[in-house]
């Protein structure tokens, strides 16, 4: 099994059990989450199943542990709840009957106070949600809840690439929904989801984490989506597509260590078990980089906004030169602009176009051409 595939799900599930906040102190600030969207693509016969399964099982086995130790207490705050509830039905009923006589009165006026005093402490009781850390085949929507109910840290972990079917509306009759993914990627803004009869959800800073490995059909089905690639989804995945050890295995290779294993599953039980501080919702405990990563990222800066300023310089003048009044951004893709290999490659110049004013989205449907639609502005 070549060893990308497992370095990079280990970098997955430690990113996640550690997903705070983490300040860029310099040359300006800003944070960034730990979490990571990364997806592995290898051909049938990798065992990416097996080896899954075996990276995944601290995880699972520390989820079993917490299930064991809240799910008494959590069916005892269950039964106090129904009993408050029934309760309050009583009062209520109480408080409702017909009045015959002055002690008929005074009595509702105890029951209808009794009610009240029922129902303010139900509204402020509260039962602790069974413990997840990881999920497969869920929908955004149960993906959403989860998030809200996990203090906004969930992974979506699985070995095959059904997520992206769902996400693309498998279950919604091909209308795809993807807000609480593209979300929860940042934590820059929160998750709100108010709809029909559900209780409405706030996350503040949801920590989504991704750790998908696929057959390499699935990246075809990805770049088909419109909804995947023109709101941004494609731009946040890690792709990883390490080359396939099948013919080349040696029958006896050997095992991995029990010590090696031992020493794995300490290390994720350990992270699983970290406290992380929180103000507001946010997590307090911080890691900064130093003055060397700093400079690290202020050579990439340097690098790729020249890149990125050349690219919007050459988009701009392409559609100068065709004088048209509206764009998608396959047609754009289309000119044949040297340089641009994907339509994704035109997310960033174009951000910067509409970011200065030369382009503007326009209110046309995009599903025409698959593209984001764009409309030059007129100076």
């Amino acid at each position: 099994m070549c060893a990308t595939m497992p370095v990079t799900v280990c970098h997955v599930l430690m990113r996640n059990q550690t997903a705070v906040r983490v300040p860029v102190v310099a040359p300006c600030c800003w944070s960034e989450p730990l979490n990571l969207y990364t997806l592995v693509a290898m051909p049938p016969a990798n065992r990416k199943s097996a080896v899954f399964a075996s990276l995944v099982r601290p995880v699972e086995a520390y989820e079993a542990e917490q299930l064991a130790r809240v799910a008494p207490e959590r069916s005892s705050l269950l039964s106090d709840l129904a009993v408050l509830e029934a309760r309050l039905k009583d009062a209520q009923k109480d408080a409702g009957g017909r009045k015959k006589s002055s002690a008929d009165i005074a009595s509702q006026a105890i029951a209808q106070q009794d009610a009240r005093d029922i129902a303010a402490e139900i509204a402020m009781f509260r039962v602790p949600a069974l413990p997840r850390y990881i999920v497969g085949d869920v929908t955004p929507e149960k993906l959403a809840t989860m998030l809200c109910e996990q203090d906004g840290r969930m992974a979506v972990l699985d070995d095959e690439g059904g997520f992206f079917d769902i996400l693309a509306g498998r279950y919604s009759n091909g209308s795809p929904n993807i807000d609480v993914v593209l979300k929860g990627h940042s934590g820059a803004t929160p998750l709100r989801v108010d709809r029909g009869s559900r209780t409405p959800e706030f996350i503040a800073a949801p920590a989504l984490t991704l750790g998908l490995a696929v057959q390499p059909a699935v990246l075809d089905g990805l770049a088909d989506s419109p909804s995947f690639r023109g709101r941004g989804l494609l731009g946040r995945l890690l792709y990883c597509l390490p080359a396939s050890p099948v013919g080349g295995r040696a029958f006896d290779a050997p095992t991995i260590p029990s010590r090696v294993s031992a020493d794995y599953d300490r290390h994720i039980t350990a992270l699983m078990a970290r406290s992380v501080r929180s103000v507001n919702g946010v997590a307090a405990d911080m890691l900064t980089l130093t003055v060397a990563a700093v400079a690290e990222l202020r050579s990439l800066h340097n690098w790729l906004e020249p890149q990125q300023i050349a690219q919007a310089q050459k988009v701009w003048r392409a559609i100068e030169q065709r004088g048209v009044d509206t764009v998608t951004k396959r047609d754009i893709w289309r000119y044949s602009l040297g340089g641009i290999q994907t339509a994704d490659d035109l997310d960033a110049p174009l951000g910067l176009l509409v970011r200065h004013g030369y382009l503007r989205l326009a209110l046309i449907p995009p599903q025409l051409d698959g593209g984001v639609s764009l409309r030059p502005c007129t100076k």
